[in-house]
């Protein structure tokens, strides 16, 4: 994880002009939007399953799921009492330190988050 952090410094350091995180994620090889998206699910979802991930986001989540796992910022949980008894993935204490947080109970409440992007949009939340 630190490896990563030095070349997104690096590379804002030098590119001079502003980068996305598109950008970032073509440099680094990294599917950053991916392991973000599926970070985010298993944040608020958790104990999850890969399963219900793809469900949620609709595609195959291997990928960013074993990224994250790489990079410790999700771990194994559990096992789901169904059969083939599927592994559970939640957040680690490096996700909690790595986002500055100390519990989940601090994680943004999703559904605030949509109210204001609704007001932003000039939309009202009774739509």
């Amino acid at each position: 994880m630190n490896d990563i952090k030095e070349i997104i410094k690096a590379l804002l350091f030098a590119w001079g002009d502003p980068l996305d995180i598109k950008t970032i994620s073509d440099i680094c090889e990294l599917d950053i939007e991916e392991s973000i998206e599926t970070l985010s699910i298993i944040a608020y979802k958790q104990p999850v399953t890969k399963m219900q991930i793809e469900k949620i986001r609709s595609v195959k989540s291997d990928g960013p799921v074993n990224t994250l796992l790489d990079r410790g910022l999700i771990e194994e949980v559990g096992r789901l009492d169904t059969p083939g008894k599927p592994i559970l993935y939640g957040t680690s204490d490096i996700f909690l330190r790595s986002f500055g947080i100390e519990d989940l109970s601090e994680l943004p409440d999703i559904n605030m988050d949509i109210n204001i992007e609704r007001q932003d949009n000039g939309e009202s939340e009774t739509e």
